[in-house]
C-alpha cells in the first residue's frame, strides 16, 4: 500500500505499491543543511529542534531506500553521490532533484517476494 508519513517534523517517508520505500530525512544530525541545528542553532529541546527543521525545511537530505522486504537497500544507484565511484546506504546532502529521482527509481523497482 502506497502512503507518506512525517518523521519526527524533520523529514519524511514514503512507500510504494511495490512495497519499496524512501526515506528523507533535513533535520539536526542528518546529512543536510540542517546537520548542526535549524540555520546552525543549537537547541536542546528535540521536539522544538525538529519542529524548526520541519518548517525552515532544507536546500539538501539524507536519504535511503528500503526494499520490498523492509531491507535497507545497501547500496543507493550512483545518481545519488556526486563521485560516480563511491556508493553507500545513505545519501550525503542530496538535491531536491536527487530525492526526486531516488523516488522515481524506487517507484520502478520490481517487488520482491516476501521470505
Amino acid at each position: 500500500m502506497s502512503r507518506i508519513r512525517i518523521t519526527d517534523g524533520k523529514g519524511f517517508g514514503m512507500s510504494f505499491a511495490n512495497g519499496w520505500a524512501v526515506s528523507v530525512q533535513f533535520g539536526y544530525g542528518n546529512y543536510a543543511d540542517n546537520y548542526d541545528g535549524p540555520d546552525g542553532q543549537r537547541i536542546e529541546d528535540y521536539r522544538e529542534r525538529n519542529r524548526l527543521c520541519g518548517e525552515l525545511g532544507s536546500r539538501t537530505a539524507e536519504c535511503a531506500a528500503y526494499d520490498a522486504n523492509g531491507e535497507m537497500v545497501k547500496e543507493l544507484p550512483e545518481f545519488m553521490f556526486e563521485d560516480a565511484g563511491y556508493r553507500d546506504m545513505v545519501s550525503n546532502r542530496s538535491s531536491v532533484a536527487q530525492v526526486l529521482q531516488l523516488m522515481n527509481w524506487a517507484a520502478s523497482q520490481p517487488p520482491k517476494a516476501t521470505q
